[in-house]
Order: structure tokens, then C-alpha cells, then sequence
């Protein structure tokens, strides 16, 4: 075995064992010893890159393609530019790792990405599809058209999307949280309400809060029990006052005027914020919702 391969299997033991810096010095040693040694450039520019370094790592793939060119190293430089925010270049290896490699999945990918972030919304479709014939069931790809559909309004299409991966990943949180979303926007309102208030049991994001708050409860000392209780006071009273003044408008026949639906609104979102810090997500989220069916209906009628 030579010095040079040598170097270069020390460098992948220590990159194993997470030693990054002392993997760095076995490959630069490789290089050393034999500057055509093409592998240790290629591990550099990735563990460079790992490191956040994107422009010392795009010199060690820069000196690996002078060496001999792949679609692999191509992509590798593409998503260093692409970090970089410099989405020509990018795009330029990009397309040179798909002449070499067709079917290169995460360069379609990329690309597509790449297209809907430069507001080239047709070719990121296109290159979205190229995706999903490749590998249809690829969760990026569904998440890319989902938001691509959703940010050109097109949500109907979005909804189909999310539905078809959710045939395939029912218990996927992103995607149910995006579905949910969608719904939202075509004012199925009772029907996102239901997949949140599933959620709001179910996802870390939804149930976190909940469960710090129950965890402060049990752990708080008498002084805290005063805030919880206040807390059920406020929820009870403000309740109250809305109902009356809803029930005062009937009385007189009348609809509420600008200034009366402003501050039924800010009763709305304050009964949700209040439920939500008792610990009652279902609730929080019911108030939530309940604001945007009032101002929703509010909007549509003459």
C-alpha cells in the first residue's frame, strides 16, 4: 500500500469517528503525497462543505474536475453555488450533471427548486414531473408542487398533491399541516378545522406549548395557582360579554357596524389566545377559527 492511500484510508477512519479536522489533515497529507489522488479532493470539498465553508469547498471539487469529470462532482459544485445564493452558476452544473446523468434525481430536483426560487415557475413544474416519473414517490418533489401550486393560487391542484402523497404517507405532519392550510384557503373551514384540532393532539409543533404549560401547572407553587385561575375568570367573562352584545344586536335587529365587528374580532382571537395558555388547544383553535368564519361571512355578504 502506498503513503498517498494510506493518508487517504487514515482520513475516512477519522471522518467516521466525526473527527472532521483531523480527516482534513489525512486528506491534504494524500494530496501531498499524490496530487492526482482524486478521491481526497472530492471528501474535502464535501467535509468543507459540511463545515459550512462553501467557497474553500467548491476549490476541492474545482480541483477534483479538473481531474476527471462525473455528474456527481457537477451537483456537488451546483449546491455550493446554490448555498452561495449564486443561482447562475448553479444552474449551469446542474445542467452538465444531467447530460452525463439523465436520470439524475436530485439534480432534477434541484433544479426545480432552484427554478421556483428564481420565479421560473414553468420550469420548476417541469422539472418537479421529470422528478416524479423518475421516483414517484418522492416526498420532496410532492412538497415542491404543493407549494409551487399554492403560490400561484392554484389550490385545488396544491390539495390534490397533498392528498395523493398523504395516500402514501397518511400520518406525514408536514403534509397534513399543509393540507390543512389549503383547506384554509379555499375556505373549507370545518374541515381544516378538524385535521388542526386532529394535529393539535397528535404534532410536536401543536402539542409542545400544551405540554409545557401542563408540566408549569403541576410544577408551579401556590403563587402560580392565582394566574391559572385568573386565567378561567377572564375566559368566563369575556365569553359572557360577547354573548351579550351579540344577543343585545339581535334584540334590535341590526347587524354589527365596522367599529363593533373590530372589537368582536379582538374578543375572538383573545378567547383563543386565552384558551390556548389554559391548555386547551382544541379550544384556542375553535375561537381561532370561529374569527375567520365571522370576518369571512362579514366579506361575502352586501
Amino acid at each position: 500500500m502506498n503513503q498517498a492511500h494510506q493518508y487517504f484510508k487514515q482520513g475516512l477512519l477519522a471522518e467516521k469517528a466525526g473527527k472532521k479536522m483531523e480527516a482534513v489533515k489525512y486528506y491534504q497529507e494524500t494530496v501531498k503525497e499524490d496530487p492526482s489522488y482524486r478521491p481526497a479532493f472530492q471528501n474535502l470539498g464535501a467535509l468543507y462543505s459540511e463545515m459550512g465553508q462553501p467557497d474553500l469547498a467548491l476549490g476541492f471539487y474545482k480541483q477534483a474536475l479538473d481531474l476527471g469529470q462525473d455528474a456527481a462532482i457537477y451537483f456537488n459544485m451546483a449546491g455550493e453555488f446554490f448555498r452561495l445564493e449564486k443561482f447562475k452558476e448553479a444552474e449551469s452544473y446542474l445542467i452538465k450533471a444531467l447530460k452525463l446523468e439523465r436520470k439524475m434525481v436530485r439534480a432534477h430536483l434541484l433544479l426545480a427548486y432552484l427554478y421556483g426560487k428564481t420565479d421560473r415557475q414553468s420550469k420548476a413544474e417541469i422539472y418537479f414531473k421529470n422528478v416524479l416519473t423518475l421516483d414517484k414517490n418522492n416526498r420532496m418533489a410532492h412538497l415542491g408542487m404543493c407549494i409551487l401550486k399554492s403560490e400561484t393560487e392554484k389550490y385545488e391542484e396544491a390539495l390534490g398533491i397533498a392528498d395523493r402523497y398523504l395516500s402514501l404517507s397518511p400520518e406525514d405532519i408536514s403534509f397534513r399541516d399543509l393540507k390543512a392550510g389549503l383547506l384554509l384557503k379555499l375556505n373549507r373551514i370545518d374541515d381544516s378545522l378538524d385535521l388542526y384540532t386532529d394535529l393539535s393532539k397528535k404534532s410536536e409543533k401543536f402539542t409542545s406549548f400544551t405540554s409545557h404549560l401542563k408540566q408549569a401547572k403541576q410544577e408551579a407553587g401556590r403563587e402560580y395557582e392565582k394566574f391559572f385561575a385568573q386565567t378561567k375568570d377572564k375566559i368566563q367573562e369575556k365569553n359572557t360579554q360577547l354573548k351579550q352584545k351579540i344577543e343585545m344586536r339581535k334584540k334590535e335587529s341590526r347587524k354589527a357596524d365596522e367599529s363593533e365587528h373590530k372589537e368582536d374580532m379582538k374578543d375572538l382571537v383573545d378567547l383563543s389566545l386565552l384558551h390556548l395558555f389554559n391548555g386547551d388547544s382544541e379550544k384556542a383553535l375553535k375561537y381561532l377559527f370561529h374569527a375567520k368564519k365571522v370576518n369571512q361571512n362579514r366579506q361575502t355578504k352586501p
